[in-house]
């Protein structure tokens, strides 16, 4: 039977891009397929040269949304206009075109393939979950339901049973449950408490908008990924380093806290300070410290703090053991609240500098208690790292000019000193709340700071849409 193409007298003839007389070309499928992963439909496949003139209009309307789009962040350039866009399609570069529109990193790659099960998934009625306690051999419906939830999931393997057998908790589930919460960041008691009621009550559709607006966010990363680099994930709580793509080093953070959230940067950690000092801004200061001081006089001498002076004419330091707490207000037009380095010093026994407008550094702490809470969002917007020692034999196994001995001296002494990485390496402090992680498992974590809600796939579509408004093809 002969195609719209052919009765027309060719593709060639009606100016396609993206069709000829077979069919869509195989860029075509993937933009279309590309653009469904993202949740932008593109129109079904023409039936009349009409039609045909149409939907190839609106895939290259897609195309030009999307490189628009991607190209706003300044770390893309791609093909926006449309004499650009048919010069490039002439030269064949259509397949390399589209590839420009994804990204190599693991966060977009990993994930994608996730979405044709959560599709398929979200076609199901999801069950609600009613909050009840249970124990080893307790047999109720809300348990036999609970089975079949965390076996669509995936965090329980399928098995032949009886109705009956199905509504009792067994050990198995007990297992299936805490698989279900280490994968979304969650105590793994086994128990069915309230954040894990929340987690699996969530649907698949819910989900799958959750996935998608992670692929969006995947794609503001730096074109090019690393041969090394630090990847940190705000909503999990993790720092990685990595080295052609495998994980390195893995350690615990502390991240900011709702109030105070850390910003998410592409930059890079320049160089690294030994028994730092630590001078805390105004907003600290004023809210925490000298409240702080008058609830306990003398507290901040205690801590080590000290008052600088602002000038540069040699004015020495004044020590706080005399200083009346109701003095430090005025005394702070003239001098800087600075902590000496010590084990009472907020930042730790290192501090890791990275090229940011907003006083950000990665850094020790003295309060190690912390990493064994589950949510670490407890910072004023700096990231406290679990074990800074192991970040510090990272930079120095890719810096063979930095002197160990050196490094090792400083170590043991208190003063404070600088050492220099000649050549900076990348840090990325990212936010996925889904990603597939290194061992194949798919991850979930809470919306911390409430960015899946305000750049949700619904919204990042509305942009494509808006950039496309009052603009010909």
């Amino acid at each position: 039977m002969p195609t719209a193409m052919d009765r027309e007298g060719g593709a060639s003839s009606l100016g396609l891009i993206w069709f000829d007389h077979q069919g869509p070309k195989s860029p075509a499928l993937r933009l279309q397929k590309l653009a469904a992963d993202l949740g932008i439909m593109l129109p079904p496949l023409p039936q009349t040269a009409v039609e045909l003139t149409s939907v190839d209009e609106a895939y290259s309307a897609v195309y030009l949304q999307l490189a628009r789009k991607l190209s706003q962040n300044g770390a893309r350039t791609l093909v926006t206009t449309i004499e650009s866009l048919r010069q490039r399609a002439g030269n064949g570069d259509l397949d390399t075109m589209v590839a420009e529109l994804t990204s190599p990193w693991p966060q977009f790659q990993n994930l994608r393939p996730v979405l044709s099960y959560y599709r398929e998934l979200s076609r199901y009625e999801w069950p609600s979950l009613a909050p009840f306690e249970f124990r080893l051999g307790h047999r109720t419906a809300e348990i036999a339901k609970l089975r079949w939830m965390l076996t669509q999931l995936g965090d329980l393997k399928p098995r032949k049973t009886d109705s009956y057998r199905d509504a009792i908790y067994d050990p198995g589930l007990k297992l299936g449950l805490q698989h279900f919460q280490a994968r979304h960041g969650l105590e793994q008691s086994g128990k069915l408490d309230p954040r894990t009621l929340a987690a699996l009550n969530t649907s698949p559709g819910e989900r799958l908008l959750q996935i998608q607006t992670n692929l969006w966010r995947a794609l503001s990363l730096p074109v090019a990924l690393p041969e090394a680099y630090i990847w940190i994930n705000l909503p999990e709580f993790q720092l990685y380093a990595l080295e052609q793509g495998q994980n390195v080093l893995q350690m615990r953070v502390i991240v900011g806290s709702e109030s105070t959230p850390t910003p998410l940067l592409s930059t890079s950690l320049t160089h690294f300070t030994v028994n730092p000092e630590w001078r805390p801004p105004a907003s600290i200061i004023y809210r925490e410290l000298l409240p702080n001081n008058v609830r306990d006089p003398g507290l901040l001498a205690r801590q080590g703090f000290a008052l600088h002076s602002l000038s540069s004419d040699g004015v020495p330091s004044l020590a706080l053991g005399r200083i009346a707490p109701e003095q430090l207000p005025t005394l702070l037009r003239q001098y800087r609240l600075v902590q000496a380095p010590g084990p009472a010093n907020a930042l730790g026994k290192l501090r890791f500098s990275i090229r940011n407008d907003e006083a950000i550094y990665l850094h020790d702490t003295p309060v190690k208690s912390l990493f064994s809470q589950t949510g670490r969002a407890l910072s004023h917007g700096c990231i406290r790292l679990e074990d800074p020692k192991r970040l510090l034999a990272f930079l120095q196994s890719r810096a063979p000019d930095l002197d160990p001995k050196a490094i090792s001296r400083a170590l043991k002494l208190t003063e404070p000193r600088d050492f220099v990485l000649t050549t900076p390496i990348e840090v990325i402090v990212g936010y996925q709340t889904a990603w597939v992680s290194a061992d194949g498992i798919l991850q979930f974590r809470e919306d911390i700071y409430g960015l899946d809600r305000q750049h949700s796939v619904l919204a990042e579509v509305e942009v494509v849409k808006r950039l496309s408004q009052g603009s010909a093809l």
